[in-house]
């Protein structure tokens, strides 16, 4: 039986929403201490990154993440706060709580879902993988 995977968005305010692209960076942020590192990471451009943390860091009454200067020598680098650390966990929370809502409510149905519908759910759910060129033996 297929399990159902709900995709979170909240809406604070029009055109001021949180989402699991806004909160992806957010946790990237936190494991790689970079937002380039972290745009990287999520196959995006630094100024798309650094637009998307601008406007997480304006929903709430403090900043999400934070940015540092590099100095001569040394680069920067990106911090999540304890505020962004609490958005995370609620944002999670939330979204694992809507999934186990989704699939009670839906419960006996989710067994009717067509074949055609749950092959595209476990290819959709399968991890990417990217191609690697091979580069000519020496």
């Amino acid at each position: 039986m297929p399990r159902p995977v709900v995709r979170l968005r909240i809406d604070f305010a029009p055109g001021r929403a949180l989402g699991p692209g806004k909160i992806g960076l957010l946790a990237a942020i936190g494991q790689t201490g970079s937002l380039s590192a972290a745009a990287a990471e999520l196959g995006m451009s630094y100024k798309r990154a650094w637009v998307l943390l601008q406007s997480v860091n304006e929903l709430f009454d403090a900043p999400l993440a934070v940015m540092s200067k590099g100095g001569r020598g040394g680069g920067g680098g990106a911090t999540v706060t304890d505020r962004g650390l609490e958005v995370i966990a609620a944002f999670r929370t939330a979204e694992h709580k809507s999934t186990l809502a989704t699939a009670r409510a839906f419960g006996r149905l989710l067994a009717t879902v067509s074949p055609t519908t749950r092959g595209a759910v476990v290819r959709r759910l399968r991890p990417r993988t990217t191609r690697r060129s091979r580069k000519p033996r020496a």
